[in-house]
């Protein structure tokens, strides 16, 4: 095999030798290295062969992906540059012994938007995390979450002595938080008590 080689052809065998991967990281792969596959032959208006995969092809195919689908051009991105790895291990197609790919760049995505829940979101998350077998336990934590507005690294490092039931408040200590100031939270008022619904625009 050879960088005449059609793509699809090594692309099962990469497969099969990344028998490390799970079923849904290997089916992954494969539908983006396949993807590729069909993108080049499209655009190349030739059958795609091994040799295709090279930087500026692959940026090309990248640039295009992530038009429509920024998640899926990093995908690719990582599926390609694991696949490249493996041509050269074999010594299919390299440079110089090394990936050819080593210099492609993964695409820029965008952290997604976050929003505050709405109140009807919000209840139906406190619902639903009441009705597992540690429902009690997990109610306590989403309710505490939400009301209190605390991060999940902020509930998991809290110590019992963090927590004051007579002026009802929390102590976050600051090694805990993405800031160097510790903070207090007042402990929300559960259902069906007189402290009322956890405020609006509580932190996903």
């Amino acid at each position: 095999r050879g960088e005449s080689t059609p793509l699809r052809e090594v692309i099962d065998s990469f497969l099969m030798h990344r028998h490390d991967l799970s079923p849904a990281s290997a089916t992954n792969y494969r539908h983006w290295l396949l993807r590729y596959d069909r993108w080049c032959t499209m655009t190349l208006e030739r059958l795609a062969v091994v040799g295709d995969i090279e930087p500026s092809t692959v940026d090309a195919y990248l640039a295009d992906v992530r038009l429509t689908s920024p998640d899926g051009a990093n995908s690719s991105w990582v599926a390609l540059r694991s696949f490249a790895g493996f041509l050269a291990e074999r010594r299919i197609h390299h440079d110089d012994g090394e990936s050819v790919l080593r210099v492609v760049r993964r695409p820029k995505v965008k952290d997604k938007h976050r929003r505050a829940l709405s109140d009807a979101e919000m209840w139906r998350v406190i619902t639903a995390s009441g009705e597992g077998e540690q429902g009690g336990r997990d109610r306590a934590l989403i309710w505490t979450l939400l009301g209190a507005g605390l991060r999940r690294g902020e509930i998991v490092g809290l110590q019992l002595g963090d927590v004051d039931l007579t002026e009802r408040l929390i102590h976050v200590d600051a090694a805990t938080r993405q800031s160097i100031h510790a903070h207090a939270g007042a402990i929300p008022g559960a259902p069906g008590h007189d402290h009322g619904p956890p405020p609006t625009g509580a932190r996903e």
